[in-house]
């Protein structure tokens, strides 16, 4: 693969085209500002794991699933 860039910073401050945002566990508000920036330099494609899964699992109701989402 050519012309790849990963870049580390203040994602509020980034200001350019994107072609893939990708935010890994970003809490709270983190997942909201990585979206809001996400979509302000246009991205291509955008991939979003909030940390909060353990939230979602509680809801899911499946005996087979159980040891998994404890």
């Amino acid at each position: 693969m050519t012309d790849l860039t990963f870049i580390s910073g203040d994602i509020k401050a980034y200001d350019d085209y994107l072609d893939i945002a990708v935010g890994l566990h970003a809490c709270d508000i983190a997942t909201d500002i990585f979206l809001s920036s996400a979509v302000r330099n246009k991205a291509k494609l955008i991939i979003s794991v909030p940390c909060c899964q353990h939230q979602l699992f509680k809801q899911i109701d499946n005996e087979q699933l159980k040891p998994m989402l404890s």
